[in-house]
């Protein structure tokens, strides 16, 4: 990671409490871990506009290398897999970003509002036919219409087994209001999705009441922490929503804590 790297947060997320608590002999935790969302787009700042398309898109659309014109990881993976996949592909084109492409069907699994927000940042992009496609994003033509070709047939195999995974990186297929749904029907939509650092997996270490270490592993007494400023909740990768969970129940935890240390000092 470079000081070039983007970042879905917003300004004011500078660590400054971490770099006090830091110089202060508090224990950290797994602080070589950094998340970075894989569904934010290339061509925009920030968390920005395009990526309810591309979170949409990769349940129910194609994921591609437009230098080979194939599939490169499972569309549906994790933040962590679907991040470094999208970051070796981009380093391999010297630059260029994949794409991933779905059709009007696959578009209409996307709240209008959303869509338009996005094609007005320039995140998303429409097309009328597959070749005008292409050729904007110079895809390598012959491999991409096998490709698409391929994953159409799973998509047909997936709505005759709900079990079926396809035979290139194991992937499942979802419907949407009762239908599974193909690349095939124009117009077509493509973004191109950058990763950008999302959350520090590391943190305070604490423990289950919250409670803060020193560097010693002595825990010091009236100092509690909860929430992204904690580290070893998650592990090096961490799954979607949990952020405010982890807040709601150590925040409750912390506040009992804290309450009952409280009590015990007041009754002196």
């Amino acid at each position: 990671m470079t000081k070039e790297f983007k970042t879905t947060n917003h300004q004011g997320a500078t660590g400054y409490t971490a770099e006090i608590l830091l110089k202060d002999n508090v224990k950290f935790v797994d602080m070589q871990y950094i998340q970075s969302m894989h569904v934010t787009s290339f061509d925009e700042g920030g968390f920005g506009f395009g990526y309810r398309f591309i979170t949409q898109a990769y349940d129910y659309g194609i994921a591609i290398n437009p230098k080979t014109g194939l599939r490169f990881f499972n569309e549906i993976s994790d933040r962590k897999i679907g991040s470094d996949a999208i970051l070796k592909v981009t380093a391999e084109n010297d630059g260029v970003p994949p794409i991933v492409i779905t059709d009007i069907n696959g578009a209409k699994t996307i709240k209008l509002p959303d869509l338009q927000r996005g094609v007005l940042a320039g995140a998303v992009r429409q097309f009328e036919t597959l070749d005008e496609l292409i050729d904007y994003y110079k895809i390598n033509k012959e491999p991409f219409l096998e490709q698409l070709k391929r994953y159409n047939s799973f998509v047909d195999e997936a709505s005759k087994n709900e079990k079926y995974t396809d035979p290139e990186f194991g992937r499942n297929f979802s419907k949407f209001k009762g239908k599974y749904i193909k690349v095939e029907k124009a117009p077509f939509f493509a973004a191109r999705p950058g990763p950008k650092v999302h959350h520090c997996m590391g943190g305070v270490k604490t423990s289950t009441w919250c409670e803060v270490y020193d560097n010693d592993l002595n825990i010091i007494k009236g100092l509690y922490a909860c929430g992204e400023l904690t580290g070893g909740r998650h592990g090096y990768n961490r799954l979607g929503s949990c952020a405010v969970l982890d807040c709601l129940v150590y925040g409750m935890r912390a506040g009992e804590a804290l309450a009952k240390r409280y009590n015990e000092i007041r009754s002196v």
